[in-house]
């Protein structure tokens, strides 16, 4: 599982997400994005790449990653 801040470094983790979607070795593994701010844009990127969960800093709890563990 990757736990990713949206913000990075850079502020590209959806751009981050769709590369590792796109490897065949690391698009099975499962990924959770946090942000501060969850735009429409960032969460249609999320979405087209297979990320999990889409939740801001403040509602992200361990329940989150419990589920996509499970799964």
């Amino acid at each position: 599982m990757i736990l990713l801040d949206n913000n990075l470094r850079d502020g590209r983790g959806p751009y981050y997400v769709q590369i590792l979607a796109a490897d065949p070795d690391l698009a099975p593994i499962p990924v959770i994005i946090i942000s501060d701010w969850p735009t429409p844009f960032m969460w249609d990127k999320a979405q087209t790449a297979g990320v999990r969960f889409v939740q801001t800093k403040d509602e992200f709890h361990v329940g989150h990653v419990q589920s996509v563990l499970a799964n």
